[in-house]
């Protein structure tokens, strides 16, 4: 029997996937350590920034700043830090925040209408609020419209008007536009309209203590929910860990729910 001879180049995978391996490990050895909670705790402030005004997330009232700057509040107590706040005016202009050119020179955080998606995690790391946005009937009967039904629309800032539009079109309904929240309920109790639409958290205040009204989430194929964040930096790891604790004892103790309570936002479900 012919002797067997072992090629030497057998070996050559399992050394080349230890070499990279090792390439690795090295490289890892030399990755600067993240900082950003020990600078920030350091320095004694947070900068958040924020749009000029995104009711009911920023309203630009110092008495009743919204929800998003109240939470920042919250936690950044919790961690011993004072808030400070800058209002960046391409926020509130554009819904990209690759376009808002905002910088860590600015800010440490960034809050105030961050939509928590595919296209903003690309960008920023993000913790969830839990918070939602979007459109909301109210009306006095049923909660789902009827093909040509009158339907009161009161425009709501950020939410998609145009998938609104085609649904209540292919609905062929009746579209009355109302300018204010009064004009919404006098066209439903006056007969006007069968249906409004608002914004969720309007709707439900609207509807709050009233036995001839009721609200819910509008819910067509198309018309999509905004989920809400609180933006970091990428690599801001123990930051966003620290947060994501603080945020979760406001959560256990009620102090989220009532966050949002004080600033009428719907709860998700």
């Amino acid at each position: 029997m012919a002797p067997r001879f072992h090629s030497p180049f057998r070996w050559r995978p399992v050394v080349i996937n230890v070499a990279v391996v090792s390439l690795l490990m090295f490289g890892l050895s030399y990755v600067p350590a993240d900082t950003s909670l020990s600078e920030i705790q350091r320095r004694g402030t947070l900068r958040v920034c924020i749009p000029p005004s995104r009711p009911p997330l920023v309203t630009g009232d110092p008495t009743y700043p919204g929800f998003d700057v109240g939470l920042m509040l919250e936690l950044s107590e919790s961690i011993g830090i004072t808030l400070k706040t800058r209002v960046v005016s391409a926020m509130g202009a554009d819904f990209n925040p690759r376009n808002w050119r905002l910088s860590r020179s600015q800010c440490d955080v960034i809050a105030g209408g961050i939509v928590d998606s595919e296209e903003t995690r690309g960008f920023l790391q993000t913790l969830p609020t839990d918070v939602q946005m979007g459109w909301g009937v109210i009306r006095p009967y049923t909660l789902v419209p009827e093909s040509r039904e009158s339907i009161a629309v009161l425009p709501a800032p950020g939410l998609d008007r145009l998938a609104l539009s085609q649904v209540l079109r292919a609905e062929k309904a009746d579209v009355v536009l109302v300018r204010d929240e009064a004009a919404l309920i006098a066209a439903l109790t006056g007969g006007r309209a069968q249906v409004g639409l608002a914004d969720k958290g309007i709707a439900d205040r609207l509807a709050q203590g009233r036995t001839d009204l009721t609200s819910a989430w509008f819910k067509a194929e198309g018309v999509a929910r905004q989920s809400f964040a609180i933006g970091f930096w990428k690599g801001d790891v123990e930051l966003r860990r620290a947060f994501a604790r603080a945020l979760s004892a406001m959560d256990e103790d009620g102090r989220l729910d009532d966050l949002r309570s004080q600033y009428g936002l719907p709860v998700a479900d």
